[in-house]
């Protein structure tokens, strides 16, 4: 009887701390679209600036070694949300997901104007031994898919670039 209880406290206590590690993230790529979306539509409007986004994606715990600004006209902001915590692997097979953000201003990115829309494109990669395994080819990404601890590498060029 003890030992059920006890398994089923520190059962309670894994999923707690779960739950809390995610709290401190207020955007990550665990969240379902819809929670994703929601949270999107609660802190970014049309009309706001390259700057005011920046900050909000500060707010929102966004890395900025995760954000990437295309030169396309219109600007393309990437910001590349991960798992709670960041691009982490815990096993010797393991995947990597993320959720791309794209922020769409009008102007060339010498001068973003104001946002027009965003969108999202969810992704994976896996590994194994930390080696990546089938990655992207190195013409559909701004630079080759490298061994693990480092990031999986952004797109070459927005999904819907014009």
């Amino acid at each position: 009887m003890r030992v059920h209880a006890a398994s089923a406290l520190a059962a309670a206590l894994v999923v707690s701390g779960m739950l809390a590690a995610c709290a401190e993230y207020p955007l990550h790529a665990n969240m379902v679209d819809t929670e994703f979306n929601a949270v999107l539509d609660q802190n970014f409007r049309t009309g706001m600036t390259f700057t005011e986004v920046d900050a909000q994606l500060d707010q929102l715990r966004v890395s900025r070694d995760d954000r990437r600004l295309y030169e396309t006209t219109p600007a393309q902001l990437l910001a590349r949300v991960y798992q709670p915590g960041g691009r982490w692997l815990d096993d010797d097979d393991d995947m990597i997901r993320w959720v791309d953000t794209w922020f769409v201003f009008t102007g060339g990115t010498m001068e973003p104007g104001a946002l027009t829309r965003w969108y999202t494109r969810r992704g994976a990669q896996r590994y194994f031994h930390g080696e990546p395994v089938y990655p992207p080819p190195a013409s559909e990404t701004a630079y080759p898919t490298r061994r693990y601890p480092f990031s999986p590498p952004p797109p070459a060029k927005p999904p819907e670039a014009p």
